[in-house]
């Protein structure tokens, strides 16, 4: 393990994943010494689209984070895809990156290398008491806390901050295929309650992964529901094992108890159908440094709280479209006849339109699937 000799430190990050590792860099560029402990061996795969949007791009290169542009692909924007009708947007001033998890975990663990963070792999960690972390043999004192464990969190449950609003989940299954990416565009395939989302992820290599209800849908279960897919992907060699994950809507009324803090999927979540799960994550990290560094944890809370409430709704927004089947369609057929639209709902999902600017394009879009 490295940096077994830490006995204190001002944070303990417990989770070495994105979320963790985001925080104790931006931790770092406060001044604050941190000490990131997670149980696994780096660096970590997990179940996701591997698309990062713009603004989860942004916050990185604040954070100083390098990210291999050989080993990605650029992503311009969204594409929609619903049977015979399809419908496109580009990203407003800025290009995304779709990039391999491992890539991304190792990049963010090379940037806290560089920064001097103490990174504790391969054994779990502890709470003693609000001020002390045990992790193997060895107890390190910190003045803060911060749980960065994933939606499961350990720490959320120690520190008595599990109260929230029910969740409805669904599921994700995520595989790759060897084959160019045929345009830069995440492609969001529609069927009946089920979305299929392509990210480009290299030169030759493409990410796919189903999200529905159905707990048993694999992605060759659910290609015959997208014969475009099928069709483009029917001589491709996988190139990954399948993975899978439960993905929902879940706030806490808490983030925050005494001097114990939580971030990333530990603090709540969304449904993926946003692709917002880094973006969060990172733009959390930044918040939580400045309000370690002003010891002022409740300046988090509420950003945070503010910044889910927003995330949730954008997603409610977008899983109408998977609660009702007949709205996809239609509603695609609007972008379509007006990609203008779609450009301003694109712009609206990546932040850059302010709330009165957003209730018109809602009631546009709203009116022109009803009259369309």
């Amino acid at each position: 393990m490295e940096g077994v000799g830490a006995t204190e430190t001002d944070v303990v990050v417990i989770g070495g994943g994105p979320a963790g590792l985001a925080t104790s860099i931006a931790l770092s560029m406060k001044g604050l010494r941190s000490v990131v402990i997670d149980g696994c061996q780096p660096p970590h795969d997990k179940c996701c689209g591997e698309g990062l949007l713009p603004n989860a791009m942004h916050t990185l290169a604040t954070l100083g984070v390098v990210l291999s542009q050989e080993h990605s692909a650029p992503l311009r924007g969204i594409r929609f895809v619903c049977t015979d009708t399809s419908a496109d947007a580009e990203f407003p001033g800025a290009f995304g990156l779709g990039i391999r998890r491992p890539l991304l975990h190792q990049a963010l663990i090379d940037r806290a290398r560089q920064r001097g963070i103490t990174l504790l792999w391969g054994d779990p960690a502890s709470i003693v008491d609000s001020n002390t972390v045990a992790v193997g043999e060895c107890e390190i004192r910190c003045r803060w806390i911060v749980g960065c464990d994933g939606s499961r969190s350990t720490i959320r449950t120690w520190a008595a901050l599990e109260g929230g609003d029910q969740r409805r989940v669904r599921y994700g299954f995520r595989r790759h295929f060897r084959r160019p990416p045929w345009n830069d565009f995440v492609e969001v395939h529609w069927g009946l309650r089920t979305q299929a989302y392509v990210t480009p992820v290299s030169r030759e290599e493409v990410c796919v992964a189903v999200l529905s209800r159905d707990h048993s849908l694999r992605l060759d279960d659910a290609m015959p529901l997208f014969p475009e897919l099928r069709e483009r992907l029917q001589e491709c060699d996988s190139c990954s094992m399948e993975r899978g994950a439960v993905t929902a809507n879940q706030r806490f009324w808490d983030v925050c108890r005494g001097n114990v803090v939580l971030a990333g999927d530990a603090s709540g979540t969304v449904d993926a159908i946003t692709g917002s799960g880094l973006e969060l994550a990172f733009e959390e990290a930044l918040l939580l440094a400045d309000a370690i560094e002003a010891g002022q944890l409740e300046s988090y809370a509420n950003e945070h709280r503010n910044m889910m409430r927003r995330a949730a709704w954008k997603s409610r927004m977008l899983l109408l479209m998977d609660s009702w089947p007949a709205l996809a369609p239609r509603a695609i057929r609007t972008f379509s006849g007006r990609p203008e639209l779609f450009r301003r709902m694109l712009a609206m999902h990546v932040s850059e339109l302010n709330p009165i600017e957003q209730f018109f394009v809602n009631a546009e879009l709203g009116w022109r699937i009803l009259t369309g």
